[in-house]
Parts: structure tokens; sequence; C-alpha cells
């Protein structure tokens, strides 16, 4: 009865979704990019689906957005990408080039894509920066903030000039 069962449940899986012809690829990207994710413990983690919370912090998996990117290009149903970039948090530099090369690779195919958001910040605007168009809310923001921004540091001269400073 137990194979049975086994056999029945795997061979009663439904199909995948279908999609349609002149499709858009929505690529909602909400957490921060990683190249691996963090171990979760796996009752932690069946707690949090069965309950029905999200993660605290969401990752998205380097290769796998890379991957859907790559598959985008060659799928002649999809026509464009939605880069929806709201609940984006960014990641290093080396991913974010990784995941700009793979648009660029898309667009040689001769297909859009379209970065659309209510506030980009630095790594936001990175991925938007790959796109043909870029929406922004009209009350939304843009922080514009170089890679090569540091904290100025005073120490020397605040102690020549014997100012105490108090950080809150």
């Amino acid at each position: 009865i137990i194979i049975g069962v086994i056999i029945a449940i795997t061979t009663s899986g439904t199909k995948g979704p279908t999609i349609p012809k002149s499709s858009a690829l929505v690529l909602n990207l909400s957490g921060e990019l990683v190249i691996q994710k963090t171990w979760v413990a796996p009752a932690e983690l069946f707690i949090a689906q069965v309950t029905g919370q999200g993660q605290e912090n969401p990752e998205i998996l380097l290769r796998n957005l890379v991957k859907v990117i790559e598959n985008a290009a060659q799928d002649k149903r999809i026509e464009t990408i939605v880069l929806q970039l709201d609940g984006f948090g960014g990641g290093g530099m080396d991913k974010l080039k990784e995941v700009g090369e793979a648009l660029d690779k898309f667009k040689e195919s001769g297909k859009p894509i379209y970065a659309v958001g209510d506030y980009f910040g630095r790594s936001q605007y990175y991925l938007a920066s790959h796109a043909d168009n870029v929406y922004i809310h009209p009350m939304g923001a843009l922080l514009m903030e170089g890679y090569t921004r540091y904290g100025t540091y005073f120490a020397e001269a605040l102690e020549k000039l014997k100012v105490t400073t108090h950080v809150f």
C-alpha cells in the first residue's frame, strides 16, 4: 500500500504553468542577492511555511536569477523582462555585475527590459541602468551615492582642536 501511494503521488504531478505567447517575465526581486543562502533550521523553516510567515530576511540566489534571465533570452514566448525593484535589498558589486551582464545578453536578443519601482537606491539603480526604460513613481525617490563613498574620519583633526564628540 505504501509503495502504491508513493507511486501515485509521484506520477500524479500536475503539469507546469503554461506560458502564452507574447508574455512578459516579471522579476519581482524581493530580498538580498546572495551566492549561497543562509542556513535555516529545518524546524524553523517548516513552522514558517505552515504558519504562512515569510522569511525575515529573504534571499535571492544569484545562480537561479542569472539562469532565469538566460532562459528567458532563449524562450520565444517571452518578449520582455520587467524588473520590479521595490523589495530588492541589493548585493555585492560582483553579484550585481553578473546579473547586469545577464540582462545585457537578454537585450542582445532584441527584447526590451523595463525597470519599475517607487524608490531606487544604489543597487536598484545599478540594475535599472541595464533596462531600456526606467519607470519611477512620481512621488518616489532616487538616491545617487557613489560606490566609493566612505565616512570621513576626523579623529586627528578633532584631537588637535581638542574637541570632544558625543555620538548618538
